[in-house]
């Protein structure tokens, strides 16, 4: 057996904000907003052989969202911003050259919930996933890559929606 050291440091910043807009005229009350932020970085001999490390590093993700509560109502929009993740390197061979790496591209997701609750024990729900209908892009490319060269699979997810009753007994 051989064993292979890969020496890496990794830091990053992370930033958490949450609002109730509790003084906004009463018309206006139950809105609420979130937002997250997580930026990382590696460096060091290991940080260069993605697939030596954890594979699906994000450099960096957004999540923001708002939430409207009235009575028996609730409304939630999200979005998540994720940047290009890096997969794995590709081995060097005569049609590949080196520091080729498979990826997948930056990604934005949006969902919408409701939410309606008939009674204590009792509410309906609907919910829809990538409501922007956005694609899983992947590519294998060196950094000199042109970009129209780069794409070489797409997946077309569609927007998932969720209709259902909910209780607890």
């Amino acid at each position: 057996l051989e064993f292979r050291r890969v020496l890496f440091r990794s830091e990053g910043y992370e930033f958490s904000w949450r609002q109730s807009w509790n003084f906004l005229p009463a018309w206006a009350k139950g809105f609420s907003t979130f937002a997250n932020v997580s930026i990382t970085n590696r460096y060091g001999p290991g940080a260069v052989n993605l697939s030596s490390v954890n594979s699906g590093f994000a450099h960096r993700t957004i999540n923001t969202g708002i939430t409207y509560t009235r009575g028996n109502f609730q409304l939630r929009f999200n979005q998540a911003d994720v940047s290009r993740i890096y997969q794995y390197a590709v081995g060097q061979n005569s049609t590949t050259p080196a520091n080729v790496f498979f990826s997948v591209a930056p990604q934005i997701y949006q969902e919408w919930n409701a939410e309606y609750r008939f009674l204590k024990r009792f509410s309906a729900y609907l919910s829809c996933r990538n409501w922007n209908g956005g694609t899983d892009s992947r590519d294998q490319a060196a950094p000199d890559t042109p970009r129209i060269m780069r794409p070489r699979q797409y997946k077309f997810f569609g927007t998932a929606t969720t209709f259902g009753i909910r209780s607890e007994f």
